[in-house]
């Protein structure tokens, strides 16, 4: 499947996929925009060392992510694709 410009990489082979969201105040690596090619690309850049099998984490920018929620009753009524059955 072509990406595009899509943020959500679950059917894309690319390996930012595998980078999580958190709260920058956890968050133990940081994006950054750069051109190439003429073509917009999002580094992920470590904040600080990082242990082998640490997940990698940097804030999505999206303070009200619907993950972020709290109370997981609330994420899975308000997402019918995740709704529990």
């Amino acid at each position: 499947m072509l990406c595009g410009f899509s943020i959500d990489a679950a059917e894309c082979s690319r390996l930012g996929k595998y980078v999580n969201d958190a709260p920058r105040r956890v968050a133990n690596c940081y994006s950054k925009v750069v051109a190439f090619d003429g073509m917009p690309h999002v580094l992920i850049i470590a904040g600080r060392d990082i242990g082998t099998g640490e997940e990698l984490r940097y804030d999505y920018g999206v303070a009200d992510a619907p993950w972020r929620n709290r109370n997981p009753v609330n994420f899975c009524m308000s997402s019918p694709n995740l709704a529990v059955e």
